[in-house]
């Protein structure tokens, strides 16, 4: 399976991310294509990601190969170190109020004893009202799953969505 991932944006503002898989590549580019076109006549218009890429049209689909993986991450005593899934159960938000400001984790599946970062605006996209998680106790959050992305080392660097089950 191949799958290609790309943020959008509403004439609204809202920012909805994107993802498309198909059995070769392809028919990836073929669908990813049409999938583009559609949403353009919708006024749905894919941005850049923030790091410099530019924002997909049907123009500029191509398939490029990221570079070879790294080698697994080690620990201090260099063992192989954990493998961290890009998505795991989300169980609760952890609020964390640090000079009047709120900071939120996820903590579920492997990531239950630290958490993982998640940004207010993913919680606002997923339809959390921020005002409503208190930040005196964890607040569950069963039927979700937490999809994020992991930082050089292989670890969970901070929650991109959250979806429900």
């Amino acid at each position: 399976m191949t799958t290609a991932t790309f943020p959008a944006q509403t004439k609204k503002g809202l920012i909805i991310q994107f993802a498309i898989e198909e059995a070769d590549d392809d028919q990836l580019i073929t669908h990813l294509k049409n999938f583009i076109s559609k949403l353009e006549k919708l006024d749905i218009q894919p941005i850049g990601n923030g790091r410099g890429e530019p924002a997909l049209s049907v123009a500029n689909v191509s398939l490029t190969r990221p570079p070879a993986a790294n080698p697994p991450p080690t620990n201090d005593n260099g063992k192989s170190a954990r493998a961290y899934p890009t998505a795991f159960p989300a169980e609760t938000i952890v609020t964390t109020i640090d000079a009047g400001k709120a900071y939120y984790r996820i903590k579920g599946g492997p990531c239950r004893k630290h958490g993982v970062t998640v940004w207010p605006e993913v919680l606002e996209q997923a339809g959390f009202v921020l005002e409503n998680i208190p930040s005196s106790e964890p607040f569950p959050l069963r039927g979700y799953t937490a999809h994020c992305i992991l930082n050089q080392n292989g670890l969970p660097q901070k929650v991109t969505s959250l979806v429900k089950q």
